[in-house]
C-alpha cells in the first residue's frame, strides 16, 4: 500500500471508526449519566451520615463490566465484518469465499465467543476495577465537599452534577469510549481478516493531523509486517493500536487502526497454512498472550483514567 493509498484508507477508516466511537460513546455516557442520577436520588432518601459508606454499593463493578460488554457487542461484529469485506475486496478475483454465510450475523456469533473470553480474563477485571474506582472517587469527593460545606440536598445534587456530570462526564465518556473502541475494533478486525483463510500482512494506519502522536505519525509510510509480528511504536512493541503493552502514552485516546493486506503470489492470494487457526479460534488459541497477557500493562494504563481528555493524546 503506497503512502497516498494509506492516506486515503486512513480517511475512510477514520470515518468508520468515528461511527463505532459514536455508538460506544452513547453507551458509556448513558451508563455514567445513570450513576449521577442514581446518586442525586439516593442522597435525598438516606441520612447524610451514610452517604460516603454507601458509595461502593451504589456504584458496582458489575455495572462497569456490563458497560464494556455493551460497547464490545456494539463495536466488534461491525469491525470484523468491515475488515473481512476490505480484505476480500482487495483480492476478489482470487478469493473463493463468496459465501453468504459470511454476513454480519455470522460475525456477531463469532465475536460473542471471543468477547466472552475477553470479558472473563484478569486483564479486563483490572480494567473494570480502575474505571469503577475512578467513578467512586469522583462521587466521594463531591459528597465530602457537600458535607464539609453543609450544603442542603438541592445544592448537594447540583454539586454532584457539576463535579461528575456535564462537561466532565462527556469528556470521560469520550475517553473511555475511544479507548475501548480501539481495543475492541482492532481485535475484531483481526478476527474478520483471519476469516478469509489467507496469509496476511498488517499495516499500522495513523491519521496525518496535528492531533496524532508524533510516534504514531512516524508509522505513516511504513511497510506491512507479518500478521504475527509486533509493531515497534515509540520503542514499545504492540500487536495493534490499542494494545496496552504500548503503555498509556500510546493507548489513551489513540485513533489509529490496523489494516490487513493479503499476501499475493503470482497475482493470487496465498492460502494460510492449515496449522494456523483462523479468526476467533486463532485469537482464543493465544488467549494467554495477546489478550490475557496485557496484565500489568493494563493496570498501569487505567491508573491514568482521567476526567478530561488529555490534549497531548489523539
Amino acid at each position: 500500500m503506497k503512502p497516498h493509498e494509506q492516506r486515503r484508507y486512513a480517511r475512510t477508516a477514520r470515518r468508520f471508526r468515528d461511527k463505532l466511537e459514536r455508538r460506544a460513546y452513547r453507551i458509556v455516557r448513558g451508563r455514567l449519566l445513570g450513576f449521577v442520577q442514581r446518586i442525586t436520588s439516593a442522597v435525598r432518601t438516606i441520612d447524610q451520615s451514610l452517604w460516603l459508606s454507601s458509595v461502593d454499593s451504589w456504584i458496582g463493578e458489575n455495572e462497569h463490566l456490563q458497560m464494556l460488554s455493551d460497547v464490545y457487542e456494539a463495536v466488534g461484529p461491525l469491525a470484523a465484518h468491515n475488515e473481512f469485506n476490505l480484505v476480500r475486496s482487495r483480492i476478489v478475483a482470487g478469493l473463493k469465499r463468496e459465501n453468504p454465510l459470511f454476513d454480519l450475523r455470522y460475525f456477531s456469533r463469532r465475536w460473542k465467543r471471543l468477547m466472552m473470553a475477553i470479558l472473563g480474563n484478569p486483564e479486563t477485571a483490572d480494567r473494570v476495577t480502575k474505571i469503577t474506582e475512578t467513578t467512586r472517587k469522583q462521587i466521594r469527593e463531591a459528597l465530602s465537599d457537600a458535607i464539609n460545606q453543609q450544603l442542603d440536598i438541592r445544592k448537594t445534587a447540583k454539586l454532584i452534577a457539576e463535579r461528575v456530570g456535564g462537561t466532565i462526564l462527556r469528556s470521560r465518556a469520550l475517553l473511555i469510549a475511544r479507548t475501548e473502541t480501539t481495543r475492541a475494533a482492532n481485535l475484531a478486525a483481526e478476527m474478520g481478516a483471519a476469516e478469509t483463510g489467507i496469509e496476511l500482512n498488517k499495516l499500522w494506519i495513523a491519521t496525518a493531523d496535528t492531533r496524532t502522536r508524533t510516534e504514531h505519525r512516524k508509522m505513516i509510510g511504513k511497510k506491512p509486517i507479518p500478521v504475527d509480528e509486533k509493531f515497534v511504536v515509540g520503542g514499545k512493541k504492540m500487536k495493534h493500536p490499542g494494545d496496552p503493552a504500548g503503555g498509556p502514552e500510546n493507548v489513551i485516546n489513540c485513533r489509529c487502526t490496523v489494516s490487513y493486506v493479503p499476501v499475493m503470489r503470482n497475482g493470487m492470494p496465498v492460502p494460510r497454512a492449515d496449522s494456523s487457526p483462523a479468526g476467533a479460534a486463532g485469537i482464543l488459541s493465544r488467549i494467554g498472550g495477546a489478550v490475557v497477557g496485557f496484565g500489568a500493562a493494563i493496570a498501569d494504563l487505567f491508573k491514568h483514567d482521567q476526567t478530561t481528555v488529555n490534549n497531548d493524546g489523539e
